[in-house]
């Protein structure tokens, strides 16, 4: 294993090709910058054949940098796909999927002459032409979604209208599985793909939040209201080993930074065949006012590859904000452990599981809701990446590792991925056209 580690962090170096700054928490290797990149990354990929990669930003308005670890760890291969804020989802044994929008001729995104786009590549980097799913004004990305089989599925926002594109496994083009209209009230849509290739679609509209299932065939069935919610963040979650369909999500009334109310988490779940049952509220977090409300991403509902699945999200207790997990079990909910420590402030950061029992779940301390904790005098305690690993067949995280720098810029925007060997985040900074960073912790 010693050996693995070896490898792992001599690949992130190869990948990097600069040196690297201060040290982390053992096991994690020093974070290093990600030359050529700037802003905040877009993702990490694993693949089930064990092929990762990084995504990241290339300075300006360039396009996006696709970094892949090789096979023997020793060779990175790189490459730039024109394309901006990407995001990133592994498919089928070795295949990845990038989407994206491209810029118009005034730079911007979503305006007259830009297009919502994917790419489609290999575990090990090498990406083919951009496809446009749609060149209609006012369209961007809001979620991408795969399975082990190979399906494929994206949802484009084009002003009120909400499509979903799936590509089927075996197959080439992308086709509209699902469009639909919403109010001028509308906000946020995500989907899911289970194992046989059917879809779960959710969407907020009139402060509601409302589900459809699509079957593998096609057929789409009846639309279920399953709860209440405002400006939420929708995580949607088809079991496949049962075919359950779960929702979870986090609604909070957000204006121009102020929260305007407490950020409530919630979870509905249907059994193959039944409708979804009444929604649970799971956590408050209470806090209200400027730069109180709960900062991306918010909360994770991932399958585990046991049949049951872990959900990672921010709670509140003892005057702080706090990173919470739960297993969920057939659609019951276990009890929730803090993850991150009770006295000081915690924002998710991001969680990954690897499909068979493993689980890393990272955050960001020293942020109280959106904004900095409030430190001794004009002091604010830095923020740290930091993350917590579970074993296979283990019921309890490990202790919290620090990743990141405390003496760097402020985190913002990390992923973090689990490889056969190894854990590996990566994450942005504050600081000014900082370059991404990449650190990796080899497994036990």
């Amino acid at each position: 294993m010693a050996r693995s580690a070896a490898l792992v962090t001599a690949a992130v170096a190869a990948l990097l090709g600069v040196p690297a700054v201060a040290a982390a928490d053992a096991p994690w290797s020093p974070p290093a910058a990600v030359s050529g990149t700037s802003g905040f990354p877009g993702g990490l990929w694993t693949t089930a054949a064990g092929h990762s990669g990084v995504v990241a930003p290339e300075p300006g308005v360039g396009g996006t940098v696709v970094g892949a670890l090789a096979p023997d760890a020793a060779v990175a291969r790189r490459e730039v796909v024109p394309l901006v804020a990407p995001r990133v989802a592994a498919y089928a044994k070795d295949h990845v999927a990038l989407l994206g929008s491209t810029r118009d001729d005034e730079g911007t995104i979503g305006g007259p002459g830009g297009s919502v786009v994917i790419a489609l590549g290999t575990g090990t980097g090498a990406f083919g032409r951009l496809r446009t799913l749609t060149s209609a004004p006012d369209s961007f990305p809001m979620g991408l979604a795969t399975d082990a089989h190979g399906d494929v599925a994206a949802v484009v926002a084009s002003g009120r209208t909400r499509t979903v594109y799936l590509r089927r496994a075996g197959t080439v083009a992308f086709k509209v599985a699902l469009r639909f209209t919403l109010s001028t009230l509308g906000r946020d849509a995500a989907v899911a793909v289970g194992r046989k290739g059917d879809l779960l679609v959710v969407w907020e509209d009139r402060h509601v939040i409302s589900a459809r299932h699509v079957g593998a065939t096609g057929h789409s069935g009846p639309v279920h209201r399953i709860g209440d919610g405002v400006q939420s963040t929708l995580r949607p979650l088809v079991d496949d080993d049962t075919g359950r369909l779960s929702v979870a999500w986090e609604t909070q009334r957000v204006a121009e930074g102020d929260a305007g109310t407490p950020a409530t988490y919630r979870f509905s779940t249907a059994a193959p065949g039944h409708g979804f049952g009444p929604q649970h509220t799971v956590s408050v977090v209470t806090p209200t006012g400027t730069g109180r409300e709960v900062s991306p991403p918010a909360l994770r509902l991932l399958p585990d590859g046991t049949g049951r699945a872990l959900r990672a999200f921010v709670g509140y207790g003892g005057g702080h904000y706090v990173v919470r997990a739960l297993e969920v079990d057939q659609g019951h909910l276990g009890a929730p452990r803090t993850l991150s420590s009770p006295s000081e402030d915690s924002v998710l950061a991001d969680a990954a599981t690897d499909g068979a029992g493993r689980a890393v779940v990272a955050w960001r301390t020293g942020v109280a809701g959106a904004e900095p904790s409030a430190g001794s005098g004009s002091t604010s305690p830095p923020e740290v990446l930091t993350a917590a690993v579970r074993a296979p067949g283990a019921t309890a995280f490990g202790p919290g590792e620090r990743i990141s720098d405390p003496a760097a810029k402020d985190v913002t925007d990390a992923y973090v991925t689990l490889t056969p060997r190894a854990v590996i985040a990566t994450w942005g900074t504050v600081e000014t056209l900082a370059e991404v960073r990449l650190a990796s912790r080899p497994l036990g």
